[in-house]
Parts: C-alpha cells; sequence; structure tokens
C-alpha cells in the first residue's frame, strides 16, 4: 500500500489517490544476483533420474472412512480433483532428475490451491528406477454456510453459497449476503487460475452494496514456482460508494463522503536470477486512475478526474519455508513462509498526468522469519512515502512481528505486534481496528486513527483431536492490549483478557479455526468495562504488515 498522492491540478474536490505497493519499485544492485545460492538441480543423495510419476487421488472420504451412509453421501455429491488440475502443478517430469526442493515446492503449491485436507509426495525405488508417488486427499470444496461475528452489540452475518473446486477443475464460483454495522452486501465472485494456457488466470467479483457498487476483475500470469521466469497481472476496478468517517471510538459516523473510483492497472515482472532457494526478479508498473470525493450532503455532480502513475521495482528473495501442525488448524500440514524477502522501488507521478507537481516516491519492503527449537518468528515491515518539492506530502510505515511456541504437539503459544504511522491518509483509508481485528472485546471503529499498534498474547490447547471424524475441539486464553489516535490527540487505547473455544474443520481445505471468546473489556474513554461475547475465526491479527484499505 502506497501513500496518497496529492490534489491533481484539473480536479478541486479530489482528495486522494492510493496505489498498491506492487506498481513502484526501484531496481536493486545487480550484485545481488551474486548473493543468492547456487542451484542444486539433482539431489545430492540419490542423483537419480525419475522413471515414473504416479498420481493416487483421494476423495473427501478415503476407504476406510467411507463405511456408513453420511461419508459416503458425501463422497457421492462431490466430484474428486481432475488428474490435470494437479499435474499441472507438478514441477518434476519423468526423465528429468530427481530435485528435493522442486518436490518440496510442488507440495506447497498444492496445498496453496485450497483444495485438499491432505498432500503427500513420497519417492520409491522400484525394478524400473525412482518413481514418485504423489497422494491427494481432497476437502470438501462446497460451502452453504453463515457467516457470524460478533462483539458485544456489534454483529456483522451473512450467508453465503461457495464451490471452490467446481467439477474438480478448481473454479471458484460463489455468491453471498452480509449485513455489517454499516452496510449490507450481496456478492458474486467467480476465480480459475490457470483459465488460459493453463498458466492465465482470471477472477472476476461484483458487489452490490446498500450504499453503491463495487466491481473487479483481473486477468494474470503470477510466478508458479520459485525459479518461473515471467509474471503479469493486469486488473480493472470501479466503485460507487459512501466512505464513512468515524472519531473517538464511537460507532456512528461523523461524516460521510461519496466516492467515484475506477482504476486499470498492469505490471509485468521477470527473473534475473533464479537460483533453487531464491530469485532476483525486476518489474515495471504502472496504472490510470480516477478518484473523486464529494461530501454526502452536497448536491452536486463529482468532477472526473484522470491521473496516472508508473515505476520499475526490483525484489530479492531467499526462500525457505517451513511445513508444521497446529498453528492455523490443529491437525492440517501447513506451509510458514519464512523466506528473508527485500522489496525496492520507485513510483513517478508526473504533472503532466495529471498532477499539481511531479512527485518521487520511494518504497521499501522486508519480510524474514527463523526457526527455533519448537517454533518459529517472523518479521515484516513496509515503508512508503511520496516527496515533492515541499518535501513529504504522504506516506507511511507499518511493522509486525509474529511468534509461536509449541511445547508439544497439542499446545501453541502465539506472541504478536505491529504498529504504524500514518501520514495525509485518503479518507476510508485510515487505521480502523475493531470486531474485524485488534482487541477482540471491542466492537466496529473502536479505534480509528492515522497511529495505531495491538499486541496480543493467546495460548491454545488441542483437547479433543476428533469428534465424529468432522472437527476438532480446543480451548484458548488470551490478552489483548491495543489501540489508535489521531496525530496530536491524547492516545487511546483497550485492554482486555479471557478465554474461548476453538473449533478446526477436519474435512475443510481451509483450516481457519472458528473462535468463541469470553472476554472482560477493562474501562476506556469510550467504551464501559465488562463481559463481551466475541465470535470470530482465525486470528485477531496478520502475519503481514499491511497497510489499511477498504
Amino acid at each position: 500500500m502506497l501513500p496518497r498522492l496529492w490534489r491533481p491540478r484539473r480536479d478541486a474536490t479530489s482528495l486522494g489517490f492510493v496505489l498498491p505497493r506492487s506498481i513502484f519499485c526501484t531496481l536493486l544492485l545487480a550484485a545481488a544476483a551474486t548473493a543468492l545460492p547456487a542451484q542444486e538441480s539433482v539431489d545430492s543423495a540419490t542423483g537419480s533420474v525419475i522413471r515414473g510419476i504416479e498420481l493416487h487421488r483421494h476423495d473427501v472420504f478415503d476407504t476406510a472412512e467411507a463405511t456408513s451412509w453420511i461419508p459416503r453421501l458425501a463422497n457421492s455429491l462431490h466430484i474428486t480433483t481432475q488428474p490435470y488440475v494437479i499435474q499441472r502443478e507438478f514441477l518434476f517430469r519423468t526423465g528429468q532428475p530427481y530435485d528435493s526442493v522442486l518436490v518440496a515446492e510442488t507440495g506447497r503449491n498444492l496445498r496453496s490451491l485450497g483444495l485438499f485436507r491432505d498432500v503427500r509426495i513420497d519417492s520409491v525405488h522400484t525394478d524400473s528406477g525412482l518413481v514418485v508417488r504423489v497422494i491427494t486427499q481432497d476437502g470438501w470444496t462446497t460451502r452453504p454456510a453463515m457467516r457470524f461475528r460478533s462483539v458485544g452489540g456489534d454483529v456483522i452475518i451473512g450467508f453465503q453459497f461457495v464451490e471452490d473446486n467446481f467439477l474438480g477443475t478448481a473454479t471458484r464460483l460463489g455468491v453471498g449476503y452480509t449485513n455489517d454495522p454499516d452496510r449490507s452486501t450481496l456478492a458474486f465472485e467467480f476465480r480459475q487460475p490457470r483459465l488460459l494456457k493453463r498458466k492465465i488466470g482470471l477472477g472476476l467479483r461484483y458487489e452490490d452494496r446498500s450504499d453503491g457498487q463495487v466491481a473487479f476483475g483481473a486477468l494474470e500470469q503470477p510466478f508458479y514456482s520459485i525459479a518461473g521466469a515471467f509474471g503479469f497481472r493486469v486488473d480493472g476496478e470501479t466503485r460507487d460508494e459512501t466512505v464513512y468517517q468515524y472519531r473517538d471510538g464511537s460507532s456512528d459516523a461523523v461524516d460521510s463522503l461519496t466516492r467515484r473510483y475506477a482504476a486499470v492497472r498492469g505490471a509485468a515482472a521477470w527473473a534475473l536470477s533464479r537460483p533453487a532457494k531464491g530469485y532476483l526478479r525486476v518489474g515495471i508498473a504502472g496504472q490510470v486512475r480516477r478518484d473523486d470525493f464529494l461530501p454526502a450532503e452536497v448536491d452536486g455532480n463529482l468532477t472526473k478526474t484522470v491521473t496516472g502513475a508508473a515505476g520499475p521495482y526490483a525484489e530479492v528473495s531467499w526462500a525457505r519455508y517451513q511445513e508444521t501442525e497446529g498453528f492455523v488448524t490443529f491437525s492440517r500440514t501447513e506451509d510458514i513462509n519464512l523466506s528473508t524477502t527485500i522489496r525496492l522501488g520507485v513510483y513517478i507521478a508526473p504533472d503532466i498526468w495529471g498532477y499539481e507537481r511531479t512527485g518521487i516516491g520511494p518504497v521499501a519492503s522486508l519480510r524474514t522469519g527463523t526457526v527455533f527449537p519448537g517454533g518459529f518468528l517472523i518479521l515484516d515491515a513496509i515503508a512508503d512515502g511520496l516527496y515533492a518539492s515541499a518535501g513529504l506530502d504522504s506516506g507511511g510505515v507499518v511493522l509486525s512481528g509474529t511468534l509461536a511456541w509449541r511445547s508439544d504437539s497439542n499446545s501453541l503459544l502465539t506472541l504478536h505486534a505491529d504498529g504504524g504511522w500514518l501520514r495525509n491518509p485518503a479518507p476510508g483509508e485510515e487505521f480502523d481496528i475493531g470486531l474485524r481485528n485488534g482487541p477482540r472485546a471491542f466492537g466496529i471503529h473502536s479505534f480509528t486513527c492515522d497511529q495505531a499498534f495491538f499486541t496480543t498474547a493467546e495460548y491454545r490447547r488441542l483437547v479433543v483431536p476428533r469428534v465424529a471424524g468432522l472437527f476438532a475441539v480446543g480451548l484458548a486464553g488470551f490478552v489483548d492490549y491495543g489501540g489508535a489516535w489521531w496525530r496530536g490527540d491524547p492516545r487511546r487505547t483497550g485492554t482486555d483478557v479471557g478465554v474461548g473455544l476453538r473449533l478446526g474443520f477436519l474435512r475443510a481445505p481451509i483450516g481457519d479455526l472458528a473462535r468463541i471468546d469470553v472476554a472482560w473489556r477493562f474501562a476506556n474513554d469510550a467504551k464501559s468495562d465488562g463481559v463481551v461475547l466475541a465470535i470470530g475465526k482465525g486470528f485477531a491479527f496478520s502475519l503481514s504488515a499491511n497497510r489499511p484499505r477498504r
């Protein structure tokens, strides 16, 4: 996420312009390429050539589990993932030397599809030579579900029907309805990650909101492996919406703005170096954008303003992943990204492309991780700014750190801290903590600001590994402390402590735990103390440092 640009010279009503951080970057020193580890394409232990590849696909319930009519009915209603969907993710081929790095990456790619509850890749020696055996077990990807998140009197409720693996083709189709304290939304979505030539994906989403409409579409060819040579993305987005602004912990908006937004963005990147355990990529990206605001109470037409920006970027990474269980889920194999990745860039917004003054915006991000006995640590940071002749116009810094430690296979301790500072955020793109993230006993818009922090500690323990073969049950204790405030205002914080129930669904390919928490909220200047019921899923934080965005 990048800083807001100043007012375009052709529109006195425009208040902001935010570009995604992937658009701006500058080239890294060429010496970084030589710092990457050398590729070892042949497994040093065997040096064997792959003579065959076996694929074994299993339904949601395998033969040993499908002993009653319920699992047999589930299997009959589910279409097992098609062989070509799995095979197109293979990074190894018959006749090539066996490479344990590519085998491990193939497993990660298959798990990241969100279709399988189990993926195993083994190598076996036969009379004909080395054979790679790929075993997948589908998860239940048809999700007619009710979404519910609650903190005290603030509730998000929704109904959705999503199929992530339509006809076994990894195609996502979905329709859903959500009602939260701000608006109601009817949404439709489609996504096929390899629609064209089995390389180029298409994603579409449309939201019909009570206060406007949002439409989004993207066409992309990502880097499907660490050794990928080329990737690109083109996307477009339109928004006709109302932006609400909040202060002082109140869930009632103090102001609202009418917003008209449209953007077309494009980016392409090439790999200059592709060792087995890292890469150096450079690229260029740009966009054409309209972003106009008008106070909702003003009766008038928004001036249509068009602006543009572009810039180069570079990214270097030393790849490292840790396979674990019991972090996001209770029982599923998870791939934790501990790679050290550095991204640097610069973007240019010249006055001839619609701005009052020409600006230069540097962008930097760093993510790294490490393992220690029983756990791991992840650190993430992003920083950006927009500079012109008058100095810094806008920008921000966000930092994040997460530590996870397991004393045994059934327990997990997580410690997390994040914080950030913004300068001149666009309306609706300031920090907004409550209900969805942050201290879990505080409701929607409890903390809105340009400065924020959040810390949390949670200890979780698995108590019942399997209930009817469908879900697992755990207990948790936690403490949260965080807050947000506008520069120049008194610091506003909130604290809560509590206990909760954790539910993990064993047949689902996506493993976020459902959580039901009972918390004691300590009073602050806007909220009284008392017992609060908080219902949600996953963690109350993100593993990544993210700039706030609508």
